[in-house]
């Protein structure tokens, strides 16, 4: 098929077979090709790069020493039964300086830092939206950067030939795509009064202006092209948002509404979040069905209340207990492990069993196998369990201003209490959520 492209035509190939890169899943040809030209639609959209022959780079280069050549491949993922998307990616492999040394940076927001800001959301009332941009590196200027894109062999010249784009704008799998997009993220909204956090600098703050009048407060999270955005009112909430709007196609995933106005709910990386009428906290959890298919490799079909004693799993010194996983386990375990561990991001209560198994990761045994599968077993029972912001603790009581706290220690420096103390243990935090 033949598609225009930066300031020519390109001809593409539909291909003989196509494979998930996720799940490794043959997918429909016929859309995975489908997926192929409207990402090519979307480089020229984007006005991405210029189309150059092998002789145009080989000048580039000579004028240019330092012009970065770079391969690129296809990434498929299939969306649904009637859609495939398909990608192309640099090669961007690291050769030479460190991204650090270079500048470089593709930071995400901490759980920490995503917390703060719903808690801050939660105390003042705040609106919520979500929003996706689309096609966010290919709208990020790659400044001075000399870099050629040799495109996927399915992809070539009229004539059959390599085909190289000569890049304007920033790609998936550069190693700079993502400092890119948030400069240009930042830059946008900074002319309306939203600054990044020193510390965080995918959390954004700031007191809204437009038209010289300042017209409310906003908060924003912002996970690659993911955003999550608070504001005070919704004049400020549409300010911002037709910023962002001006440089890059922008979508609204959800909203929740103030407590007042019904509250709402919405998904943001993976995360629920939902206020619920007439009370200003939120709620943050995983879908249920989040560890199901680890519940199926392990084969928990109940669960169980106890609190999971990892330590002693891991403790064990029995031969069977001391056996290395088989390549097979391995990977099943490799997997589950990864799963619950961005699963305690919002699940504080299982975080200190995870970093036991987790220090055995790279060599786990049939004893860490088996603790996993207690955690597992926990979690069967209590997967529906939510985050409240604020907490309702009883243990937390205002007086006169203050916030008194109510602080338990203790130590394993006794055994026969470990038992005691992490049933407690569950017990409290059970109360918390």
């Amino acid at each position: 098929m033949k598609v225009a492209l930066g300031g020519g035509s390109v001809l593409i190939w539909k291909p003989d077979e196509a494979i998930d890169d996720s799940t490794l899943a043959l997918v429909d040809c016929d859309l995975c090709f489908d997926g192929m030209r409207e990402e090519v639609l979307n480089l020229e959209v984007c006005k991405t790069g210029m189309l150059l022959n092998l002789g145009q780079v080989e000048a580039i280069r000579k004028l240019k020493p330092h012009t970065r050549v770079i391969a690129s491949r296809w990434v498929v993922a299939r969306k649904s039964e009637t859609r495939v998307r398909a990608r192309i990616v640099a090669k961007d492999i690291a050769r030479g300086p460190s991204a650090k040394q270079l500048g470089y940076s593709s930071p995400t927001p901490s759980v920490e830092g995503l917390g703060l800001v719903l808690s801050v959301i939660s105390e003042y009332d705040m609106r919520i939206r979500g929003l996706d941009i689309s096609h966010a590196f290919m709208h990020s200027p790659l400044g001075s950067e000399s870099v050629v894109l040799k495109m996927p062999l399915s992809v070539n010249m009229l004539d059959g030939s390599v085909a190289y784009l000569n890049l304007d704008k920033a790609l998936n799998g550069l190693r700079d795509a993502s400092l890119r997009w948030l400069t240009l993220l930042s830059d946008t909204i900074k002319r309306v009064g939203v600054w990044a956090d020193n510390l965080e600098p995918c959390i954004y703050q700031g007191t809204v202006s437009h038209r010289g009048k300042t017209v409310g407060l906003v908060c924003l999270v912002v996970y690659v092209d993911d955003i999550l955005l608070g504001s005070s009112c919704e004049k400020a909430e549409q300010v911002v948002v037709d910023a962002i709007a001006s440089v890059v196609p922008t979508k609204t995933t959800g909203m929740v509404m103030p407590s007042q106005e019904g509250g709402g709910s919405l998904t943001f990386i993976g995360r629920t979040v939902v206020r619920r009428p007439g009370e200003k906290a939120l709620w943050l959890s995983v879908d249920p069905e989040y560890l199901t298919p680890c519940f199926k490799d392990y084969g928990v079909k109940k669960g169980s209340s106890a609190a999971p004693d990892v330590a002693a799993f891991l403790e064990k010194t029995d031969e069977q207990s001391t056996k290395p996983l088989t390549a097979e386990g391995y990977q099943v375990f490799r997997k589950c492990l990864g799963k619950l561990l961005w699963l305690a991001q919002t699940r504080h209560d299982v975080k200190a069993w995870l970093s036991l198994v987790g220090s055995v990761q790279s060599n786990p045994t049939v004893a860490a196998d088996q603790a996993l599968k207690a955690i597992l077993r926990f979690l069967f029972d209590d997967r529906y369990t939510q985050l409240r912001m604020p907490s309702e603790s009883l243990e937390l009581t205002c007086d006169g201003g203050r916030v008194m706290t109510q602080l338990n220690v203790w130590s394993d420096d006794r055994t026969p209490h470990i038992d005691s103390i992490n049933e407690r243990a569950s017990q409290d935090l059970s109360s918390l959520t």
